[in-house]
Order: C-alpha cells, then sequence, then structure tokens
C-alpha cells in the first residue's frame, strides 16, 4: 500500500515539479506569504515527517485531488464537487470553462495536450535559461537591477 510520502512523490514527479517549486506553489494555493521548503517536502515524501492540516490542504489544491485523497489515495475519495481552492474563484469565468471542457477529453487527449503544455513550458524555461545566461553580473556576484529588468523583457516578449 502506498504511504502518504510515495503519493506526494509520485504526484510531484508526475506534474514535473522540482521540490522548491511545488512548495512555492503550495504557498500560493492557500495564501500563505512563507513557501512550504523543498526540505520539508523531501521529509513528507521520505515519510518522515506527516504534512499538517494546511500542507494536505495546499497539497490538493496543487494536484487538484481532495484532502483525503492526499491523505488516504482512495480515488472514491475525489468528490466532484470539492474544487480545489484555487478553481474557486467566481470572477475567472475562463478557467472554469477551461475546467469544464477539460472533463470532456478522454484520457488519450488529456495526456496529449499535457505532453504538448509540457514541450511549451520547456521551450519558455529554455529561453529564460539563455537570458539568464547572459545577464551581467556585479563584482560581489549579483545580477544588476538594469539586467533583472532586461531579463523580465525578455520573459513578456516569450509569453506573449
Amino acid at each position: 500500500m502506498e504511504t502518504i510520502g510515495q503519493r506526494i512523490a509520485r504526484l510531484r514527479k508526475l506534474a514535473e515539479l522540482s521540490r522548491p517549486e511545488l512548495g512555492r506553489q503550495m504557498a500560493k494555493a492557500i495564501d500563505r506569504p512563507k513557501a512550504f521548503t523543498g526540505e520539508l517536502i523531501r521529509k513528507y515524501e521520505a515519510d518522515e515527517n506527516e504534512p499538517g492540516n494546511d500542507a494536505r490542504q495546499a497539497l490538493a489544491a496543487v494536484f487538484h485531488k481532495t484532502p483525503a485523497y492526499i491523505e488516504f489515495g482512495d480515488d472514491r475519495t475525489v468528490i466532484a464537487n470539492d474544487v480545489p481552492k484555487a478553481f474557486t474563484k467566481p470572477d475567472d469565468k475562463e478557467l472554469a470553462e477551461v475546467v469544464r471542457l477539460w472533463e470532456y477529453l478522454g484520457k488519450d487527449q488529456q495526456a496529449k495536450f499535457l505532453e504538448v503544455m509540457r514541450d511549451e513550458r520547456k521551450k519558455y524555461f529554455e529561453v529564460f535559461e539563455r537570458q539568464q545566461e547572459r545577464l551581467p553580473v556585479s563584482p560581489r556576484g549579483t545580477t544588476s537591477s538594469k539586467a533583472l529588468k532586461s531579463a523580465k523583457r525578455a520573459q513578456r516578449r516569450v509569453a506573449r
């Protein structure tokens, strides 16, 4: 039987997220000012530490599951009306429409869509990393504010 740590690790790898990235997304999902650390996520995955209620809520929101699924792993605990917090914004009609349309796709269509999105994300980050490599660095080893502004402009251009 899968432990909660193994389940978190499996879901994180399926989502292709690093531990620090997962921690940032978890904090954002529950409006927490401080991100969960990569070390804490590692402890969850190694079953050295069990996630508390806030962490389970955040994991559920990030992975689009219920807290019960995160804790017990039973697919029967996924309830259609238990929508993650990220999708409950009443003013975000476009996102609600995307979720509704997603549910109509077959599993093979969903897999293909995710594959395309991962490829696009990979391309985006490759361009961003190339931009980062070209940033001038001050003698103290930090990037100048002018270079950061330039990188942000380049990032916006790529996003368009």
